[in-house]
């Protein structure tokens, strides 16, 4: 608004001398003074958003509006500026601003609204929002829903990631045996079964994959989740396996906010692990000293009844010294 200057009307401004005041500087420009046009109150609906949600900010006026173009309104969410824009409610009081949360957003702390106001943008493509029986344009600040906390609006699009994996010790393994895997995340899990079928770890050996369930009942809240494969007389391995992908089966594994647990960490080779092979009873020939020529004998025994083919020329490295 722009006041102009002091009409008197026959009336006087004087100091105790009798001087009339100098009134030539009553001129002056004023801004953000909103006079009879409709604003808005906006609310949002206080809870965790994971990605692919939609942050909704309803904009209710007192009387229906009538909307042209997109206007927007800015949110902020962990420091980065997005915008919110205008999707429904021509015609009618309540406006709807989306934003959708998007992959590897987080805000804990709550959004916030860094300016309480509709932006309409400029030049051709400006939006407008007027009043549907004035034609009056309405008010662009807002203000937000007395019961609205933005400290509840929260965002978190993180999907927990695998931190690593514990495998079997290197050593020797026989039928009936567990190969048992530790599978770690970086945030807090939860375990959801779906009926009898359990998650499991795909483990490869000698070419075949077994599949290695989880441990822990339906309902286990933890950062880390066992999975254990029983050995049959079918495997063999000669020194090495090869750990997969988790399967799901139907279940889940999802941290509070409900974000799916990233698998994709859990693949490797593991060295070190006999499978069903015979295990030698190594000995040697007599302690004592050996001159030049003389022969050390190294017996291995892999027990009576067993039948050893060997092709090729084996040893057995000895230090000597």
């Amino acid at each position: 608004i722009g006041p102009n200057a002091v009409t008197l009307n026959g009336s006087t401004f004087r100091d105790a001398a009798g001087n009339d005041a100098d009134l030539a500087n009553t001129t002056a420009s004023a801004s953000n003074v909103v006079v009879n046009r409709l604003n808005a109150v906006v609310n949002i609906n206080a809870k965790t958003y994971t990605a692919g949600e939609n942050i909704d900010l309803v904009a209710t006026f007192a009387n229906p509006v009538t909307v042209i173009g997109t206007p927007t309104i800015a949110i902020d969410i962990d420091g980065t500026q997005r915008i919110a824009r205008y999707v429904s409610g021509n015609g009618t009081a309540a406006l709807t601003f989306r934003y959708t949360v998007v992959d590897g957003e987080e805000d804990t702390n709550g959004i916030s609204i860094p300016a309480l106001e509709i932006a309409l943008g400029t030049g051709a493509s400006a939006a407008s929002i007027v009043e549907t029986s004035t034609g009056n344009p309405v008010a662009l600040p807002f203000t937000l829903n007395g019961g609205l906390t933005l400290t509840n609006v929260m965002v978190d699009a993180l999907a927990p990631q695998v931190t690593g994996v514990t495998t079997p010790p290197a050593g020797y393994y026989a039928t009936g045996n567990n190969l048992v895997f530790l599978v770690a995340f970086d945030d807090l899990v939860t375990y959801t079964a779906a009926g009898a079928a359990k998650a499991a770890l795909a483990v490869t050996i000698n070419g075949v994959v077994r599949q290695a369930e989880i441990v822990e009942a339906t309902g286990t809240q933890a950062t880390a989740f066992t999975f254990s494969y029983q050995l049959v007389a079918a495997d063999a391995a000669s020194g090495s396996i090869t750990v997969g992908q988790i399967t799901l089966n139907g279940s889940t594994l999802r941290d509070a906010a409900g974000n799916d647990a990233d698998l994709s960490g859990t693949a490797g080779t593991v060295s070190g692990i006999i499978i069903n092979r015979l295990t030698p009873n190594v000995t040697k020939s007599a302690d004592g000293m050996y001159l030049r020529g003389q022969t050390i004998n190294i017996t291995a025994d892999f027990g009576a009844g067993n039948s050893i083919n060997v092709t090729g020329a084996p040893s057995i490295e000895l230090t000597v010294g």
